[in-house]
């Protein structure tokens, strides 16, 4: 039978009665998905049934069984009702090998967009059947997947990570730059930070800073990361329960750019103690480089309109007369 398109499909799928002690449930040669919830599922095939059946191929090894194609969390749902039996397609013998891989992944696209670890699964599967680089690359393309070789490569080298990992890649906690990075270091390192990263949900920026301070103080002190974040100063951090995260990543990062610039952390409270003995104007705040990065101060002024404004700025000439400011100023450039 032709499509509307008058395409000749290049497979078929029968569908009949198949008892679930038959379908290799745990085999997942063709999943994709990273959600593993399928509750509601279950509570909707007890009010209504299994209205779309999943697909499934017989094993080869074992011709009395089947493995899914698509349709997991179906056929895991159905399992949980307690049925014995439900409809499902088979897909015919015969059919190419790279078919099944293709309805698998289709499957999932159908359902809405992938996040990285199903990109990378899918790219994974598609990879076992592609002739090389370009034979991936197109059926990439044809699928709507990344096409371009470097970012196959990029996120196929995911399915090296932990699935701790993986989920935290999945859900966005870990973003895709920062997968990069831990691909490339090694374990037990690579779990250690990961873990900090997935507790506390740091931004990227912050991932970032976080793992060159952490890699910068192993390499200048010759202490093993792991040793590093193992410390009882670090473990204090992590563990105080009367801390929210966004305090404890600004402590954790505290930390360990005092650890690594112990010379800046004394011009910081060098300079702190300078500015907590200049006079204060009120809608005068002089801020100093953070971390002391760079030699540019701020002042910033607070003012409500043009009257304020000019108050203000006649107090400007007194701080820069002032001798601690000098005294200030001197001792940042050291």
């Amino acid at each position: 039978m032709k499509s509307a398109n008058n395409h000749t499909p290049a497979f078929s799928v029968r569908y009949e009665p198949v008892s679930l002690s038959r379908i290799r449930a745990n085999d997942r040669s063709f999943r994709i998905n990273t959600n593993e919830s399928y509750d509601f599922l279950a509570e909707n095939i007890r009010d209504v049934g299994l209205l779309q059946p999943p697909i499934l191929q017989r094993i080869a090894s074992e011709p009395d069984f089947y493995r899914i194609i698509c349709g997991f969390r179906r056929v895991w749902a159905c399992m949980e009702t307690a049925h014995s039996e439900i409809t499902a397609g088979i897909v015919e013998s015969g059919t190419p090998p790279l078919i099944p891989a293709q309805i698998a992944v289709s499957g999932q696209i159908f359902q809405g967009p992938l996040n990285p670890i199903e990109i990378s699964n899918a790219l994974d599967l598609f990879g076992k059947f592609a002739d090389g680089p370009s034979s991936l690359a197109d059926l990439a393309r044809k699928s709507g997947l990344p096409d371009n070789q470097a970012v196959i490569e990029k996120l196929r080298s995911f399915s090296g990570l932990s699935d701790p990992i993986r989920n935290a890649v999945a859900g966005g906690i870990i973003p895709i730059a920062m997968a990069s990075e831990l691909v490339g270091i090694k374990e037990p390192v690579r779990t250690a930070v990961a873990d900090i990263f997935i507790a506390l949900r740091p931004g990227l920026n912050k991932q970032r800073d976080i793992l060159t301070l952490i890699q910068e103080i192993s390499a200048r002190e010759d202490i093993p990361i792991t040793e590093i974040l193992a410390g009882p100063s670090i473990q204090a951090v992590l563990n105080d329960p009367s801390e929210d995260g966004n305090r404890k990543i600004k402590l954790l990062r505290t930390h360990l750019r005092q650890r690594r610039y112990p010379e800046l952390t004394r011009s910081e409270k060098q300079i702190k103690s300078l500015l907590d003995t200049l006079p204060k104007y009120k809608g005068v705040d002089i801020i100093p480089p953070p971390y002391m990065e760079g030699p540019n101060f701020t002042i910033r002024l607070q003012f409500r309109n043009k009257t304020e404004l000019d108050q203000l700025l006649t107090k400007l000439p007194d701080i820069a007369a002032n001798p601690l400011f000098k005294e200030l100023l001197d001792y940042s450039d050291i």
